[in-house]
């Protein structure tokens, strides 16, 4: 049986994928961005914010949730949305480790 090639690289890299990945459309940037300034709000408060279709806000909605960037709650009729906040604070350290952990390298390298 072959083995998986995400098995080949580290839990904190594939964790850092993964959250990249979730991160990889400006919709779900900005979508994040208002759940972090007001949470929580449901999906038509979200599309009033952001110039997309309630079908198109909801899909990248569903790969926030997935990746854990946000959760949601259902109260009455409706859902509501939330950023997890730990998850990124999560994201922000593996983020911070990444980048800072390659500015360190470069400075010490000379490249000229």
């Amino acid at each position: 049986m072959a083995k998986s090639k995400r098995s080949l690289f580290s839990d904190k890299d594939s964790e850092t994928a993964e959250i990249a990945k979730s991160l990889g459309h400006p919709a779900r940037v900005q979508i994040l961005k208002l759940l972090l300034m007001k949470s929580p709000q449901n999906c038509s408060e979200i599309v009033e914010q952001i110039p997309l279709a309630q079908a198109t806000v909801s899909q990248h909605l569903s790969e926030l949730k997935h990746s854990g960037m946000i959760t949601d709650k259902r109260e009455a009729n409706m859902v509501l949305y939330s950023a997890n906040k730990e998850r990124v604070v999560n994201a922000f350290n593996l983020f911070n480790d990444l980048l800072l952990g390659h500015v360190k390298n470069v400075k010490q390298q000379k490249l000229f």
